[in-house]
C-alpha cells in the first residue's frame, strides 16, 4: 500500500506541475510596449503556447530553445517575445526574468558588456546592438559606426517609452495580435524585399499603393504536422472586390474526385468551380477575352465552361507519368457532337477531333493526342487512354478526402517521391521527415500550408538531429 501511495503522490505532483505550467500566463503582451512606432513588420513568438501545442514540458522547452545550456540564462520563456522591422533595420524584444543573470550569461559566452544611460549594452557579431533593461533586452541591426550610435538612441527610447507611443498602437500590430497561433506575423507589401513577389503578381499590383496591402501569418507545430496560415490584409477596394469575386467563382469542394484517380498520386489538386461565374470574371480582361474568342472559333469553349459546376481536379499518378484531369459537368451531351467540331479553322490550327464511342473521344494537336471521356457527368482528360477512360474507384493513400472537404482549393504532394526526384541535399534531408505537403484555401482570404509528418516520426527530435549534423 505504501508503494501505491508514493506513486499516487508522484502522479499528483506531475499533474499539478502540468496544470501550473499550463495556467501560468507570464506577462502577456507587455514586451510590445517597446516596439518602435514606425514598424512595417511585427511578429510574436509565444514559446509557452508553442510548447503546449506540441506537448512539451517546461524543461523540454528550455532545453530546446536554449540549445542544451544547463545554467540559468535569465530569459523569461512564458512571456511572448517580438521581432520587428523599423527604419530599414530588423529587431527583437526578448523578455527577461533576471537581467543580471542574462548579462552574466552573455559575458560567459565571450561578449563584452558596458553600462551607459542606465542600461547595459553589448554588440553581437559586430553589427547587432543590444540594450538590456530590468525586464527585457532589445536588439537592432545590422549597423556599424554612426548608424550604430543612432540605433543606441532608438533602443534607449523604445525600452522606456509608454505603450501609448509604441508600435502597439499601429494597425499592423492589431492585425498580428488578432492571430491565435503561437508564432504570428503581420507586414505590409511595401516592407517585403524587392523580387520576393512573383513578377506576374507585381504587374497586377503596379497601379496599387503597396502600403494598402498587407499579409498576416501564423504558425502552429504539433507532433504530426506543422501548419502555416496566411491571410491577405487590404484597404484597397479594387483588391477586396476582386477577392470577393474569386470567392464566388471558387466553391466549397466535396473531395469526391480523389476516389477516381490512381491510389498513390504524386500530386493531386482539386478545386470547386462555378464555370459560368468564371467566364464572367475572365471576360472583364481584354487580353483573356480575345483568347476566349479565338478558342470559340475552334470549339464551343463557352459551352464547356458553362457546363462545369462542381469539383475539378488535376492529378499526376507519378512525377514521370502523364496527368489526368477531371471535372464535374451538368450535361455531357456535348460528347455526341465532338466530330462536328472539325472544320476548316480547326484544321488550320492543327487541331483534329475524333469520336471513339458515345462517351469517348480524342483531340490531336500538332502530333500530340489528348483523350477524353464522360461517365455519370464526370469529364476525364489525359494523354494516356487508360487514365482518360478509367471509371475505377480507389482507396487513396494518405486519407486526404476528409481534409479537403469544404475547402475551395486543396493540393497534396507526396514528398517521398518528390525527395527521391530531387536527390540528396540539405533541403531533401528535412523534407524526408514529412509524408506530404497539403495546400488549402478555405476562402480566397485564408491560405493554409501543412507539412504532415511521417507516421511515427518525432518532428522536434529529428529536426534537432538534422540541425546538429
Amino acid at each position: 500500500m505504501k508503494k501505491w501511495g508514493i506513486m499516487a503522490a508522484l502522479v499528483a505532483v506531475a499533474v499539478g506541475a502540468f496544470f501550473a505550467w499550463k495556467a501560468f500566463k507570464g506577462r502577456g503582451d507587455s514586451m510590445a510596449s517597446s516596439l518602435p512606432a514606425d514598424i512595417s513588420m511585427v511578429g510574436r513568438v509565444d514559446a509557452k503556447q508553442l510548447a503546449l501545442d506540441y506537448g512539451l514540458s517546461f524543461s523540454d522547452l528550455k532545453s530546446w530553445l536554449l540549445s542544451g545550456d544547463k545554467e540559468e540564462v535569465g530569459i523569461d520563456l512564458v512571456t511572448p517575445a517580438y521581432v520587428f522591422a523599423s527604419e530599414q533595420s530588423l529587431g527583437a524584444i526578448v523578455p527577461l526574468d533576471d537581467a543580471k543573470q542574462f548579462a552574466q550569461f552573455l559575458r560567459d559566452k565571450g561578449y563584452i558588456t558596458e553600462e551607459q544611460r542606465g542600461l547595459l549594452w553589448t554588440v553581437l557579431d559586430g553589427n547587432i546592438l543590444m540594450g538590456i533593461d530590468d525586464d527585457r533586452a532589445m536588439l537592432m541591426g545590422p549597423a556599424v559606426g554612426e548608424a550604430q550610435d543612432f540605433l543606441r538612441n532608438t533602443i534607449a527610447e523604445c525600452l522606456r517609452q509608454d505603450a501609448s507611443k509604441s508600435g502597439k498602437q499601429s494597425k499592423i500590430y492589431e492585425q498580428m495580435a488578432q492571430r491565435k497561433e503561437p508564432i504570428a506575423l503581420a507586414t505590409t507589401m511595401a516592407a517585403l524585399p524587392d523580387g520576393i513577389v512573383p513578377r506576374p503578381v507585381s504587374k497586377l499590383l503596379r497601379n496599387i499603393d503597396l502600403s494598402e496591402l498587407g499579409l498576416s501569418a501564423g504558425l502552429t507545430a504539433h507532433k504530426e504536422r506543422i501548419s502555416l496560415s496566411l491571410t491577405p490584409q487590404s484597404d484597397n477596394t479594387t483588391v477586396n472586390s476582386f477577392l470577393d469575386k474569386l470567392n464566388e467563382v471558387f466553391q466549397p469542394i466535396d473531395g469526391s474526385l480523389v476516389q477516381s484517380v490512381p491510389a498513390r498520386p504524386a500530386l493531386h489538386l482539386e478545386i470547386g468551380l462555378d464555370g459560368t461565374k468564371l467566364l464572367t470574371l475572365l471576360r472583364q480582361n481584354q487580353a483573356i477575352r480575345t483568347v476566349m474568342l479565338m478558342l470559340n472559333t475552334l470549339f464551343d469553349f463557352d459551352m464547356l465552361m458553362n457546363n462545369i459546376a462542381g469539383d475539378v481536379s488535376l492529378t499526376w499518378p507519378s512525377l514521370s507519368g502523364d496527368f489526368v484531369m477531371q471535372a464535374s459537368v451538368t450535361d455531357d451531351s456535348f460528347m455526341q457532337n465532338v466530330s462536328s467540331w472539325n472544320d476548316k479553322l480547326t484544321r488550320l490550327a492543327g487541331l483534329q477531333f475524333q469520336s471513339a464511342t458515345a462517351n469517348q473521344a480524342s483531340a490531336n494537336y500538332k502530333g500530340k493526342t489528348y483523350y477524353f471521356s464522360t461517365n455519370n457527368n464526370l469529364l476525364r482528360i489525359s494523354r494516356t487512354p487508360s487514365l482518360a477512360y478509367s471509371t475505377g474507384h480507389y482507396d487513396v493513400k494518405h486519407r486526404i478526402q476528409d481534409e479537403m472537404k469544404g475547402c475551395r482549393l486543396f493540393a497534396s504532394a507526396d514528398l517521398a517521391e518528390l525527395t527521391q526526384a530531387l536527390g540528396e541535399g540539405q533541403t531533401e534531408r528535412y523534407l524526408k521527415l514529412f509524408q506530404r505537403v497539403d495546400i488549402s484555401l478555405t476562402t480566397t482570404r485564408e491560405l493554409r500550408i501543412d507539412l504532415v509528418a511521417r507516421e511515427g516520426a518525432n518532428l522536434l527530435q529529428e529536426l534537432m538531429t538534422q540541425t546538429q549534423d
